[in-house]
């Protein structure tokens, strides 16, 4: 006799699909992000993880900068009170080194290293877990009238710790970069950290872990959504593949509530499918083989932002995405010279 059937807020789990990362291990290709409308909100942050993890989401996107990751575990705890019982993707961040005057564990210029370990234990204990399974240098770094710099700039409320046009060729950034790269694969070697990547990071950073790399990054997570325009905007694409890292991008739906999703040529594939533009915008990143980081408060949106594996574009269709030029980011986030 068959059980009983569970509750209706619960997803039955069945293989989410995943990317291949180059030490093995299988990603989601979609995860919540907790960077956008809940940023240092503990509460809004609870509620809209355990929102995610019933509605289907595999795993949660955070970082020691959101200043909410007690909220994320919080959130995590109160799903499986209330029945998930799927697997969890955890991943974190590390901000870059340099300007981190965060007085729970600053990543500063002269201890990189130890700034970033210090912060990673941190990102731990804040989470309540032993380990996770991706963590990320968050940006090149960032060091307030450094002739390698035009300016540091941060979210709302923290730390500006995020370069504007960081030359990741000059010395002292690339220094910064492998100390902080080398503190990441101790982790990674200890099992804290199951696979390690970085954000943000454009050819000339890469270049430069590369040089005291023993392991490559896994993962690249950078801007990409329709428009910007292009498949590989820059080229950042091609060179984060050639290392044999993973795209994973941040903003597929641009910004959010902007242009993007009005667009007519995105609208007008919706409607072929009956999908919103959300969907549409989300299916052409993953139809291009990467995976992603989505961030919504609203159910019925999580619902619709996990609903696009069961159907595809055209070629046509994608072709159409591809030659937008109408919403144009930089995908570096305008954090390193490209």
């Amino acid at each position: 006799m068959p059980g009983p059937s569970p509750p209706s807020s619960i997803v039955l789990r069945t293989p989410f699909p995943s990317v291949t990362l180059s030490n093995g291990r299988s990603m989601p290709s979609v995860l919540l992000g907790t960077g956008a409308s809940t940023w240092m909100n503990e509460t809004s942050t609870a509620t809209m993880v355990k929102n995610a993890l019933l509605a289907g989401f595999p795993g949660v996107d955070t970082a020691n900068h959101y200043r909410n990751q007690r909220g994320v575990a919080t959130g995590i705890a109160a799903a499986r009170t209330a029945g998930f019982d799927g697997g969890l993707w955890l991943q974190t961040k590390v901000e870059g080194c340099g300007n981190s005057v965060d007085e729970r564990s600053p990543v500063l210029r002269d201890a990189c290293g130890e700034g970033t370990l210090a912060a990673f234990e941190q990102n731990l204990r804040e989470l309540r877990v032993p380990w996770v399974d991706l963590t990320l240098l968050h940006s090149p770094p960032c060091l307030p009238g450094a002739a390698w710099v035009d300016h540091c700039w941060g979210g709302p409320g923290s730390d500006p710790i995020y370069p504007h046009r960081a030359n990741c060729s000059a010395a002292e950034p690339c220094e910064m970069m492998q100390q902080q790269w080398l503190a990441l694969e101790s982790v990674y070697a200890a099992g804290k950290s199951r696979s390690i990547g970085v954000s943000n990071f454009c050819a000339a950073c890469l270049d430069c872990i590369a040089k005291v790399a023993t392991v490559t990054p896994h993962v690249n997570q950078v801007q990409l959504h329709a428009g910007m325009p292009g498949a590989d905007p820059a080229g950042l694409i091609g060179v984060t593949q050639r290392i044999g890292a993973r795209v994973q991008a941040y903003r597929p739906l641009a910004q959010g509530g902007g242009s993007l999703l009005s667009d007519p040529t995105v609208a007008a594939i919706g409607r072929a499918h009956n999908k919103s533009a959300a969907e549409v915008a989300l299916r052409w990143v993953v139809q291009l083989g990467h995976a992603l980081v989505t961030s919504t408060e609203n159910v019925a949106h999580m619902k619709g932002d996990l609903a696009i594996f069961d159907w595809a574009l055209t070629d046509a269709e994608m072709d159409a995405l591809v030659l937008l030029d109408t919403h144009p980011d930089d995908p570096a986030g305008g954090m390193c010279v490209l």
